[in-house]
């Protein structure tokens, strides 16, 4: 591992050509916005265009990252964010799929992180080669990991209110210039400012910083962020930690969290928590060019290193589709439920024993208990099951009881 030494003339070179050019000058303005005359403050555009000149947006990965832009992944630590960003940062490298994140082209990448050392690194990166069947060899050069000697900050605020960059800034910048990669990671957002994280203004700052860096270099910049405390819901920015100013300054914004009971109820996943543990999901919160579609999921693989050790890696995961059955067999199943038993009428109800109408999609189909209860919950929800009262012959009393309604069975 190498460090760039503060007093190298070539990072101070860089310092200085940085600071004399407009983008320099840009990212010195105070809280007032103060800027010498000769800072281009806008660019104005009233030419007429053909439409087929218009260049395409520069994807790195479509829905994910964007050269120019920034996207943000909000959640918790246990929804492994790091570990995700080494396979996207992998698959970059090598050209290839990692479920949705399909690279444009094989490129290069760099990834900030606070947290995480240079063996922590590594051994995340030796499961995730596991998944792609490739050796660190293959990624030598293209996933470039860097991290801070001490202190991680890249930006603190001065007096007035603005933003300075730090030593650490600067060598990043240096190492930006010298690899010229497609992709900036950062993790984690609350270890690269001294800002606080409530206020507004302050973090617009830094996000304008990070967006400026962007725009320079022609990159993608993704940066990871902590979920604030409380209740979280899947694809709602509002899970982020701090001021409503980070989701404003971020284009795409991405929410990764752990599997709920609902997800696993509905999925036909044990509702416990070492269960559910081993799947994320990933949610577009954000998403000012192209949405990433339905919830993505993922599975925590351990892999066995050389070292001895075992660490988890993320990998794409599909869940069966419970609905993927002939319609003649779930006509079937609505058939059964529609006809009852001795004159008596099937239910829905969560404490129905005799009467549960979810044993019935069991004897169609292969199903855990949990996804046959859920299809009954959701053709009753739907309303191509109704409830409707009846008299009961055993229990000589009126009860509710299920019906097919005609007019919506599957066709």
């Amino acid at each position: 591992m190498q460090w760039l030494d503060d007093d190298d003339p070539q990072v101070k070179e860089a310092r200085q050509q940085y600071a004399d050019s407009a983008a320099g000058r840009a990212a010195s303005f105070d809280a007032e916005g103060v800027a010498d005359a000769q800072t281009p403050t806008l660019w104005v555009d009233d030419d007429g265009w053909e439409e087929d000149a218009i260049p395409r947006r520069p994807w790195v990965a479509p829905g994910y990252a964007l050269r120019g832009a920034v996207t943000l992944v909000v959640g918790p630590p246990a929804a492994l964010k790091s570990t995700l960003m080494l396979a996207w940062s992998m698959a970059l490298a090598l050209g290839k799929p990692h479920g949705n994140f399909k690279p444009r082209e094989a490129a290069s990448s760099i990834v900030y992180n606070v947290e995480d050392d240079q063996n922590e690194q590594r051994r995340r990166l030796s499961a995730t080669l596991r998944q792609f069947k490739a050796a660190p060899a293959d990624i030598r050069g293209k996933v470039i990991r860097t991290g801070p000697h001490r202190i991680g900050a890249l930006f603190v605020q001065e007096n007035r209110g603005g933003l300075r960059e730090t030593p650490a800034m600067g060598r990043l910048r240096l190492l930006i210039e010298e690899r010229r990669p497609a992709a900036l990671i950062v993790d984690p957002l609350a270890e690269l400012h001294d800002v606080d994280e409530n206020d507004n203004t302050a973090l617009r700052h830094v996000l304008a910083a990070f967006r400026g860096i962007a725009t320079d270099y022609d990159i993608a910049v993704v940066i990871l962020h902590h979920t604030r405390k409380g209740a979280l819901a899947a694809g709602d920015p509002d899970t982020a930690r701090g001021a409503s100013a980070l989701i404003g300054g971020a284009r795409i914004v991405l929410t990764l969290l752990p599997m709920s009971e609902d997800d696993a109820q509905a999925l036909g996943i044990s509702k416990s928590r070492q269960a559910r543990s081993a799947y994320v999901r990933l949610d577009d919160g954000k998403q000012n060019y192209a949405a990433i579609g339905d919830a993505r999921w993922y599975e925590k693989i351990p892999y066995p290193l050389g070292n001895g050790e075992h660490i988890p890696a993320l990998e794409p995961w599909v869940p069966a589709d419970m609905w993927a059955a002939p319609t003649a067999t779930f006509n079937a199943i609505l058939d059964e439920i529609d006809a009852g038993f001795d004159g008596r009428r099937y239910s829905a109800a969560p404490s129905a024993k005799n009467r549960a109408a979810w044993p019935v999609v069991q004897r169609h189909l292969d199903r855990t208990e949990d996804q046959a209860r859920e299809s009954i919950k959701t053709w009753v929800t739907t309303g191509v099951l109704v409830v409707e009262q009846y008299d009961d012959p055993v229990d000589r009393k009126p009860r509710d009881g299920l019906e097919v309604n005609p007019a919506k069975r599957p066709s």
